[in-house]
Formats: C-alpha cells, sequence, structure tokens
C-alpha cells in the first residue's frame, strides 16, 4: 500500500473518482451535467497545480482505494480564526473493499499535517453518517448554525 499526495498527473484518476464519489451519495440515482463536469475538472486542474488543492491518497495494485482532499482560501480573520487560513475537506472516501482498515483516519492525519504546516486555523466538512464517527475521533465538533442562502 502506498500513500502519498497526489500531482497533477492523477488529475484523470481523481476527476473519475470524483464523478463517482457525488454519484454514490445519490445512490447513483442523479445524472451529473455536464456543466459540473467541466466546472469541476477545471478547478481541480487550477488548484492542484497551484497547491491549493491537496489531495492525499491511497494505492494498492496501481488503484487508488482510498482519497481525502481539502481547498484552502483565506477569509478574514475572525477572533475564532485568527489567520482566516481555512481549509475545506472533501470527498473522503474508501473503496468497500478497504475499509474499516484505517486507511482514512491516516489519510486525514496526513491532510491535518499539511494544514499545520500551511498555518492554517480551522478545516470544515461535512460529514456523512458513514464518516461522522471517523471525523468524531479526530476532534472534529458539530456545529450547528451554519446557514446556506442558494442563489440562483
Amino acid at each position: 500500500m502506498e500513500i502519498r499526495k497526489a500531482t497533477i498527473d492523477d488529475l484523470e484518476v481523481l476527476f473519475k473518482s470524483r464523478l463517482e464519489f457525488v454519484q454514490s451519495l445519490r445512490n447513483n440515482e442523479i445524472t451529473i451535467s455536464e456543466a459540473f463536469k467541466k466546472n469541476s475538472y477545471e478547478y481541480m486542474k487550477k488548484h492542484i497545480k497551484d497547491d491549493t488543492m491537496v489531495i492525499w491518497i491511497a494505492i494498492d495494485n496501481l488503484e487508488i482505494v482510498s482519497a481525502a482532499m481539502v481547498c484552502y482560501y483565506q477569509l478574514l480573520p475572525t477572533m475564532s480564526n485568527e489567520t482566516g487560513n481555512t481549509g475545506y475537506v472533501l470527498n473522503v472516501f474508501t473503496d468497500p473493499r478497504y475499509r474499516r482498515k484505517g486507511l482514512a483516519t491516516e489519510l486525514m492525519n496526513k491532510l491535518k499535517q499539511d494544514a499545520k504546516e500551511r498555518n492554517v486555523s480551522r478545516l470544515l466538512l461535512n460529514a456523512t453518517d458513514m464518516g461522522k464517527l471517523v471525523y468524531e475521533k479526530l476532534g472534529y465538533e458539530e456545529v450547528t448554525r451554519q446557514m446556506v442562502l442558494e442563489i440562483s
């Protein structure tokens, strides 16, 4: 098993993996639009290259079997985040054949270490029911005051 930070050379496989992950969240009952595909691909390409998107992967037999990604950005500093440096964790996934072996935990720890090295004060994520326990064990806390306004 190889654990490493993904590079731009991994883009095609990572992009395919992202589409599969998004579909799996909806039990494969959605059609992914061409706009979503194009925008996701271009985002990943740009931000992997400029190192504001970091993806840690576990590879077995030349296949990515687990992945975790973080997108870095800066907000206006606040009293609870004095640097404003923030990371948004997403697409944490482990192939069902490799679950319960600590891969997601290992990759999440790699993300945390990377964030520390970048002086990132806060990592955010939206947990699935399946991942919630893993995140709690890693020290993530559930917050309830976040709100969203969809702009159409």
